[in-house]
This record gives structure tokens, sequence and C-alpha cells, in this order.
């Protein structure tokens, strides 16, 4: 039991959701790491192909095998390399399949969702019929072309299962696949875009391949010097690894243990006969940031370290500085999977090729196992720590070695750690380390007790090219200490490379990215862990990992009983149960118990009748051939973690209760098997994925989380209490009689949900708000509604529906049907459906005059209906209902509508064009119905009053959120609609008119319309930003000017004989003030000329408002313009004098 965590790691256990292409990596430095070591690739690969053409050498070598290898480059010493694959019951032996939908714990994983990278030397089969549609092939083809290694690989990781045999561990997962050569920078640049995991089988031809000898001879004859030499390749690996701490690569780690010469005169030079045993891993499989993988023979049985046997050619460590290498081993020996020689080829081969992509295919579910439970994704370093964790022994010694690495790849137990972690008997923690951390752990003194660290660390710096060179290669070390309730100080496991063939000690390890302590047989009572590190650590921090268990990591307690009864044979006698590993057996399945109905049974036809309640912890049908015929008798059936049936089941008469258990997901796959008198009641405070599933009588979630694909389901009754949620996104549930939902903390999802009601009296009961249902029908039912609801529709024909509470829906159709609101009860709907006749009428109807119901119809429009009965329901929104005909309103119906003509209804609507500052706007009335007087609102100010429907125009003089209001009355009442509009910046210039040349004007402001205008007329034909005055002649000229958010008028620019007119202030005319702030324009005249002074007020259509005429007797003339019923906008004052004019702009 773990105790006093600190605060913060409570704080680190429920955050940080992310999905894969967001996760959290240094993307800057992975582009420019991508482009670096493109840059080195492009220039490596040119010195290789100059070697080659001044050599017999040549860019695709073909082993005797058959395989094809690549040149990618050369090494320090001019040593050509070339890449090869590494080729020589995969989900059984890693517990794969128990992990798998289906698989007997229940857990619903497929790889749904994991996209994984994969690297390969040859082109695959992408029409291949278990990859079809799954892969992305994102770069040029191979120079070996197609090959059968590629597709196998990347269907041993995501094959769909056409083949049951060849299924990929991740069968539903999803792949992007690239040719190997330039594999780094492809591998920085796809996890900057977020990569989760990707698998390399290859490697580089190093040592004795194929009878040659490949080595540099220039530095060693006795040894390849890149077996376990961490080189720059290595370290570039570590990069991108480690500016990516979400990224984790998985790497073969090669075939070449015991690879030898042809023959004994072959390369005699060379002292070294055959490589291996140990220090044999190539340089890329020896960084320090991935997950190497040897491989084993098949494991069907696990029952110890000797159940796990060595293949003949894995590969062995330890790397050249004495790390642990490989990571883990998997099932690499006869894999059947697809081949690329036709669309449904398969193959077996073996290799550690096969056992990578086993592994990377278990990660990818483990991944997925990790983000449903905690909605984000492991860190690499988590993910690599968790297998290795959870690894079963292998080897000759407790603890690791050199050849199993830290043991058999065990998914069903890595997945029951990640499953049943709860911070107490089990910990996965991904924390920082600045100076030290404590923790305090709790041991009941039966249980080992586990820990392991694992941290992704800084690259390595690569030594110059030499045999076995010891320089340490971590960066950061940190270390970790278990103190006992005695006070012994338990260490980690450490190796000797110096002796690689002896068992692992405890002590400090100085060398490895990963430290694990285990204690088989703790003391009872409390141990102290501490997290430390040596020396400054690089960028002051490290992140790290760290998982504890202080109990077992299996379910290898449950005992499993497979049935051995004859058909009709009883439930509850132990003769009719095998024991499974058990020569004998004396006890009938409880519930702890694994109960297996598979094809060895002596019948397929199974029927049980009970008299009593049953308990098991799971319960499969595992033929689909075979069948269980359950009669419940009024009894339950009581499940404790899975339920698998198939599709010729039957259960029928009583209950089957899901309580809760020891895992935190679990599937129940019912096949379509018939239910027949069965409710199903959800109890634990879990979660169930739930398939097949299409009749109940009831279903009901007391607690936990419950998720339901399909199409459709019959159910009487859907009851979800506040402890309890479900996810039934798409789902039609069919003859529903009552649906009661009372939202607690748990997010229901009913995302294209549809509920559809029975008839007689029905029930839906909301307690809390529901959000993206998206239909309820209900068709000859007596509906009542309680609680706030919002959905995509509501459809309620020939039926009655009363509501208590509150309905909000996209779109309300009402046949032949009456909603009763209870007292104050509201329904809310955007677009709206009635179809009623004199003999099928519709009906809105209060039960409470005092508090009345409330109709919103949220759309701008005029409907009106005939053949409607209102009762105290208010109408609101900003739609017009007209109810005419016989139509009848009583009592409370504010806002209906009742004229006899529809066309008389009133009906207010507009909108504003060219909202910017100073802009001619237009405000558009958009209004229907017999108004007979429409009035404009600016704010709070009246800017216009008219008795006939038409458009007005406005110049706001400011920017900002302005108020608009437009009121229409008639003989039947008034109705208005406001608005708020944003009034912007112009985006144009104030067009300014000037002479181009004596028969020519033109305007200035660049826009992209233009229209001209002379005396009021739209000249045709004049669309561009000049006009000809010889065309068009003398007159008072104006320019319009608009784009989509802004249209000026130009001032009038006079063409005539004499013109004293400018938009300017002219030397013998003033006006003030402008714009008019009152009601008074005063005029200054200061001129020669006596006689009669005429002017004329007009607007920018050419309408004259106002004319007015006075007498100037003397050289300077003053009077007053009265601008009393002139509303806000702009305007043209005309002043004519003997046989001239001048035109002003003027603003009101």
């Amino acid at each position: 039991m773990l105790r006093n965590l600190p605060f913060f790691i409570l704080l680190l256990l429920g955050s940080n959701i992310y999905a894969q292409d967001t996760l959290p990596k240094n993307q800057k430095a992975l582009k420019e790491l991508s482009l670096e070591l493109n840059e080195q690739f492009e220039q490596n690969y040119q010195r290789a192909l100059e070697r080659v053409s001044n050599s017999e050498a040549t860019e695709v070598v073909e082993l005797t095998s058959g395989q094809k290898a690549i040149l990618y480059g050369v090494d320090s010493g001019g040593r050509l390399l070339y890449l090869k694959s590494h080729n020589k019951q995969a989900a059984i032996s890693s517990g794969i399949d128990k992990i798998q939908k289906g698989g007997e714990l229940g857990y619903p994983l497929s790889g749904k969702g994991i996209h994984i990278g994969v690297w390969e030397v040859g082109d695959l089969l992408t029409t291949h019929q278990e990859l079809r549609g799954k892969v992305e092939k994102k770069d040029g083809p191979s120079n070996i072309g197609m090959d059968n290694h590629s597709t196998h690989v990347t269907t041993t990781i995501i094959g769909r299962g056409i083949n049951e045999a060849a299924k990929g561990m991740a069968y539903d997962g999803e792949s992007v696949f690239y040719t190997a050569a330039n594999d780094l920078s492809e591998m920085a640049n796809e996890a900057a875009e977020g990569m989760l995991l990707s698998n390399h089988s290859y490697g580089t031809i190093l040592g004795w391949d194929d009878g040659v000898w490949y080595g540099n001879t220039n530095i060693s004859t006795e040894e390849d010097y890149l077996f376990g030499f961490y080189s720059n390749a290595s370290a570039n690996i570590d990069r991108i690894a480690y500016d990516a701490p979400y990224y984790l690569i998985v790497k073969s780690a090669g075939n070449d243990r015991g690879d030898g010469p042809r023959s004994s005169d072959q390369d005699p030079e060379v002292t070294v006969r055959i490589d291996g045993p140990y220090d044999c891993i190539g340089h890329q499989g020896v960084s320090k940031n991935i997950l190497t993988v040897g491989a084993v023979n098949d494991v069907l049985n696990y029952n110890g370290p000797s159940s796990v046997s060595m293949s003949s050619f894995s590969s062995w460590g330890p790397a050249d500085d004495g790390r642990i290498k490989p990571d883990i081993v998997a099932n690499g020996v006869d894999l059947l999977s697809g081949f690329s020689n036709s669309e449904d080829a398969y193959a077996s081969i073996s290799g550690t090729s096969m056992s990578a992509p086993t592994a990377t295919g278990a990660l990818a579910l483990l991944q997925e196992l990790y983000q449903k439970k905690n909605d984000r994704f492991m860190k690499a370093s988590t993910l690599k720590g968790l297998v290795i964790h959870t690894a079963k022994e292998a080897g000759g010694f407790d603890g690791p070695d050199y050849s199993f690495g830290w043991g058999l790849l065990s998914a069903d137990q890595a997945a029951y750690v990640i499953n049943v972690e709860d911070n107490n008997n089990h910990l996965i923690l991904e924390d920082s380390l600045f100076d030290q951390k404590e923790f305090e752990i709790e041991s009941d003194g039966k249980s080992p007790l586990v820990v392991t660290l694992s941290w992704t660390d800084v690259a390595g710096s690569p030594v110059t090219a030499a045999v076995d060179p010891i320089d340490l290669m971590l960066v950061n070390d940190l270390d970790i200490r278990l103190e006992g309730p005695d006070g012994t100080i338990h260490y980690p496991w450490v190796l000797d490379p110096s002796r690689p063939s002896l068992g692992a000690t405890t002590g400090d390890n100085f060398r490895d990215n990963i430290e694990k302590i285990e204690i088989y047989t703790p003391l009872e009572g409390i141990y102290k862990l501490k997290v430390t590190h040596k020396e400054e650590l690089v960028n002051g921090k490290q992140d790290f990992s760290l998982i504890i268990s202080s109990s077992t990591f299996s379910t290898a307690e449950r005992k499993k009983f497979l049935w051995r009864g004859e058909s009709d044979s009883n439930f509850f006698d132990p003769a009719n149960w095998e024991l499974e590993d058990s020569d004998t057996n004396e006890t009938f399945p409880t519930k702890d118990d694994i109960v297996v109905i598979d094809n060895t049974s002596l019948s397929s036809k199974i029927n049980w009748s009970l008299d009593q309640d049953i308990e098991v912890y799971s319960l499969s049908v595992e033929s689909e051939n075979d069948s269980l015929i359950l009669d419940l008798n009024g009894n339950s059936l009581n499940v404790f973690g899975v339920l698998n049936l198939s599709a010729n089941s039957r259960v029928e008469n009583g209950q089957v209760n899901f309580l809760e258990g020891d895992t935190f997901i679990n599937t129940v796959s019912f096949e379509s098997a018939d239910l027949v008198g069965v409710d199903i009641q959800f109890s634990g405070d879990k979660e169930w994925e739930v398939s097949g599933l299409h009749k109940i009588d009831g279903l009901a979630v007391e607690k936990g989380f419950v998720r339901i694909a399909g199409d459709s389901l019959l159910v009487e009754t859907l009851l979800i209490q506040e402890e309890g949620g479900i996810s039934i996104p798409n789902l039609t549930l069919e003859n529903l009689s009552q649906v009661s939902i009372e939202e607690g903390e748990m997010l229901n999802e009913f995302t294209g949900t549809h509920f559809n009601f029975g008839v007689g009296n029905l029930q839906l009961s909301w307690n809390g708000n529901a959000e993206n249902v998206e239909k309820v029908k209900v068709e000859e039912g007596e509906l009542f509604v309680n609680g706030q609801i919002k959905l995509d529709s509501l459809i309620i024909n020939n039926s009655e529906c009363t509501v208590n509470g509150n309905i909000e829906s996209s779109f309300l159709s009402i046949t032949n049907s009456t909603i009763t609101f209870e007292s104050s009860a509201f329904v809310k709907a955007d677009e709206l459906n009635l179809v009623a006749s004199e003999e099928s009428r519709v009906g809105f109807i209060g039960k409470d005059s005092d508090f009345p119901g409330e109709f919103l119809l949220n759309k701008k429009e005029k409907r009106c209906f005939d053949n409607i009965d209102v009762k105290d329901v208010k109408l609101s929104g900003i739609s017009t209902i007209n109810l005419q005909g016989s139509s009848t309103l009583e009592g409370e119906t504010t806002g209906w509508l009742n004229y006899d003509n529809c066309d008389e209804a009133l009906f207010v609507d507009f909108e504003v064009l060219y909202s910017t500052k100073g802009s001619l706007s237009s405000l558009i009335n958009l209004s229907e119905g017999a108004a007979e007087l429409y009035t404009w609102t600016i704010g709070e100010e009246v800017v216009s009053s008219v008795t006939e429907l038409s458009d007005e125009e406005y110049v706001f003089q400011e920017t900002g959120e302005v108020l608009v209001t437009l009121k229409a009355e008639g003989e039947g009442g008034e109705k208005s609609l406001s608005k708020y509009v944003n009034i912007l910046e112009p985006t144009l210039d104030f067009p300014i008119i000037e002479a181009l040349s004596s028969n020519m004007i033109y305007v200035i402001t660049q826009a992209p319309s233009y229209q001209w205008i002379k005396n009021g007329i739209v000249l045709e034909g004049a669309t561009s930003n000049r006009v000809s005055t010889t065309d068009f002649g003398t007159g008072n000229y104006q320019v319009l000017v608009k784009n989509k958010e802004t249209r000026f008028l130009s001032d009038i620019y006079n063409v005539a004989i004499t013109s004293l007119n400018t938009h300017r202030n002219h030397k013998y005319l003033n006006l003030y003030p402008n714009p008019v702030s009152g009601n008074t324009l005063v005029l200054e005249f200061e001129h020669s000329y006596l006689g009669i002074l005429k002017w004329e007020l007009y607007n920018v259509n050419g309408v004259a408002l106002k004319t007015g005429s006075s007498k100037k007797q003397h050289q300077k003339f003053t009077g007053t313009i009265n601008f009393d019923g002139v509303s806000k906008g702009f305007y043209f004052l005309e002043l004519m004098f003997g046989n001239e004019s001048i035109t002003y702009r003027v603003v009101r």
C-alpha cells in the first residue's frame, strides 16, 4: 500500500489530456533535427555512391537466403553500410490475446485510434486484404521494390484478422509507412507531428553475414566494432526520443548471434570466426531511450523462467558501456503473417523482426487502455518502464541478463497494473526530479514489492570508433534506494559486463536509464523510497517515470473452470466442471472464477435452469458454434468482470447484474444473443464496453460508466442514476416506456441518439441538463417529460405530451397532438412544424393560469396556422405566429396573433449593410404585415418614422456596438425587433473627385466597385474610377464607391461653364455647424452679387427635401436653414445666385 503520497502526485494522475497529434514535444527542435539529419544522410549517401562507382560494390546486395539489403551510407572508416531486415503463437506468448477485445480478461482493446509508424527496408503490399485502407505510405519506392518482410511486419502489428491466425496485435490500428534508408530524418519529422510508436525490424549488416565478413578490418579483425557501439546514429535516435517524450521507438535486437563464415578459408584475415554469443547487437539497437526486443520460442503456457527458451539466432548484449540490452524478449519464431506474393498470401517466418512488431502491437494496446482510463497517453519512459516492471522472469538467474533482458513481455500483466492502478497497491507516476523525491510504501509482508524507475535520458556523446569502448553514455544518472522497516537498504539490479554470463546482483546502477528493485519476500511495514541523482543534472532537471507495486500484477490466482457436463446438467454439480491445471475438482465456479464453455465441451448446446443466483468473475462461450441456454427462473446472474456469449445463446426470465470487480474496464459481448424477459443492471464503480446487445426489458446503470456500441436496441426502461453514466452515440432506442436520467459527475454521451417511445403511459425524466440528444419521438402515447433536456428534434405524433421543466429542441414537430405545460414550464424551438386539421387539432395548453407556460420560437419568420388551440401559454422569441380560422386563444396568450388574414399579421425583421464608421449604411426593412408606421431608433434616438415599408440610409459617426430597433405599428398592435450592430472602422478612403483633364474627371480612392451619378441619376455603364464629361455633359457629378463593408458617396463635383464648387471651404461661403448638431444651419455668404439667393437641400438620391430663397442687399449675407425633421445622414446644399451655384456636403 502506498502511503503519504504528495498532493502534487494526485494532480498529475488526473491532468494533461492529449490527443495523439497534440502530445507535448519540442516541435521546433524536432523539425530542425529532421532537416539536419536529412542533410547528413544526403551527404553520407553521396559519399557511399561515389565509393560504389569506384569499386565492384553495388547499391543492392542479394543474400543467399533470397533476402536483399540496401546501401544507406558509409562509416567513418570508409566501410559501406547496408540495411537488411532482421528475419528469423506470438499473441499467446506475450499475453496479448488476453487483453485483446473478446479476451478472457475483458479489456476492450484493439488498437483503435492508435497510429503506428513502420520503417522497413523494402516496400509493402498496401492492397493486402489485411492492410487495405489501413496504411499511409509516405515516401518513394525502395531500391529493392516489393518485399515480403515489410508486409509481414506490418500485418503482425495491425492486420485486421481476415485470416484469424494472422490477426495483428493491434488489429484496429493504422500505420504510416516509410522505407528505411533516411529513417532518422523521417522519424524526427513524424515525432514533431505527434507519433506515439514506431517499429524498426532492420539494422546494419554487421560482422559475419551470409558467410561474408562485413566488419571494418581497418579498426579490428577481432570484432565488428559497431556491435554494442554507441554511434552517431545511436545518439541521434536518443535526441529524437528526448525531444519527443511520448514517442517510443521499438527496435529489433538482430539475428547475428552464431553467424560465421561459409568456409574455413573465408576472409582469413578475420580472427573472430563467429559473432557473439554476447555483444552482438548493432549500434542502432543500443540507443538508451528505445525498446530493444529479442526473440524467443513460443511460450504457450508460462510456468516459470524455464518456460521461456531462447531462439537460436537472437542477438545478445551488452552495449559496450555495459548497459542492459535487449530490454525484453517476445516470440519471434515461426510467426504467421501477411506476405506480398498476393493480396491474400500468408507465410511463417522467424527473426527478431517478428518479435519487435509483436511488442509494438502490444504497446499500442497498452497506450489505448491507459488513454481510455486516464484520458491521456503515457510517456515513452512510462510505457517502457511498465513493460519492464511487469515482464515475466526468463533465464537461469533472478533479475535481468544480457540475453533475455528484463524478461518476457507480459502484456496482460502490464494491462492489469494500468487497470487496477489505485495509488494504493499500484502506482504509475510521471514527475520531474530537481533534487530528490521521497515516498512511503506499506507492505503486507505477503506480496512482492517491485519498484521501477525509468527516464528518457539526454543523448550521450559518441567516442572515436573503436572496439568495446567502456565510456559511459548515461548523462543524467538517477538512483532509487528502498529502506525497509528494519533499516535495510535495498538496491536495484546490476550486471557486470566483464562477466556477461553471470547472473545479476544488486548495487549502484550507474549505467542504465532503467532501475528496478524487487523484493520477493518483504517485511510487513513501511518502506521508504528515495529517488535521487548524481552530480548536476543537464538542463537542471530530469523527467522520470515511477511504477510501484506492493501487490501482484496478474490475475493468475483466479481459477478457470471448463464446462464438461451434459446438455442439461446442473451448474452447481462439481462433477460437471474441470478445473484447469488440476487433476481433481470438488467445487463449482463462484464470484472469483473464470467460466469457459469451449469446443471441448461434451455438448455444443448447454441448458442451465437455475433455482438460485449464480456468481462468476467471467463467463465466456468461446466457440461461435456453441450455445448457452440460461433460464434464470427469476434469479440473477452476477458477473464481476466479463461476459461473452455466442450468437446462438439465450438468456431468459431474470436479471443480469454486473458488479464491481478488480479491473477498471470490462467488456460485455452478447453477439446478438437472445435476451427474453431480462433486465440488465450495472452496479460497480468501473467501466464496461457492451456490444451485440439488441433486445432487453430494462437497462439500469446504478454506478459506473457503460458504453454501448450498436445501431438499435429494443428496451422498455432506461434508468441512469446519479453515480452512473452511459455513452450510446448513434444508437436508436425503440419501444421505450420509461427513461430516467439523473445527471451526476459523469458526462453522458447521447450524440446521434434516438429515443423512440412506444404506446401507453410514458415517462422521460431528466434531472440535470442533457445535451446533444438527436431525437425524441412519441407515437400514440401519453408522454410526461420532467426536468431539463436539450435535443436536436422532438417529434410528437397523435399523442399527449406534458412538460414539467424545460425542453430546448432545434426542431419541434407536432401532429394531431397536445403539449400541456405544467406551472411555468418552458419549451423552446428553432424550427417548428405543426400539422393540424379540423379533426386533428394541435394544442398548447397551460395547466396553471397564475403561472402560464411559455413557448419560444427562435427563428426570424412569420408562420400562420389554423386549427390550433392555445390556453395560458405565452409566445416569445423573434418569430411571429398568427393563429387564424378556427384557432382559439384563451387566458394568458401574450405574443400570439389572431388575424383572420395572415397578410395582416405583423412581422418585423431588418438587416444593416455597410456598418462602418462614416459609411452610408443601409437599414433594410424586411418586415411583413399591415403596419401603419415604422419607427427606427438608433440607441435611444428616434431617427426615422415612416408610414410605408422602405429602406433608410444612416451614417454611424463612431465605432462600437450600437443598438438598432425597428418597431412596426398597426391596428392589431405593435411588434419590434432590436439588434446590436458592431460598427467597425471603414475599409475604404472617402472618395474625392478631381479633374483629370478638361473633359475627364476621376476619383482617387481605390475600391472594388464604382458607380457614377449625375444630378441624382445613375449613369449606366459609368463604373470605372473615371468618367468623361463630354459623354455625359454638364451637371452635378458624384461617385458611389463600395466594398463588402463600406459604402461612401462623394461630394458633388459640378461640371459647368462657370463653377465655384469645391468640397473644401469656399472663399465666398461658410456653413456651420457642420455636422449639424441641432436644428439650425447658419449660412454666411460674402460676394459682390446682389439679388435673389436660392438654396436647395437634397439627399444622396437627388430628392429635394427643403428649398428657400432670400434677397441679398449687401456684400455680406447671413441666414439660417431649419433642419427640423431631417434625419441623420449625408445631404447636399446648393446655393444659386445669378448664373452661378455652389454645392456643399452637409452632415446631419
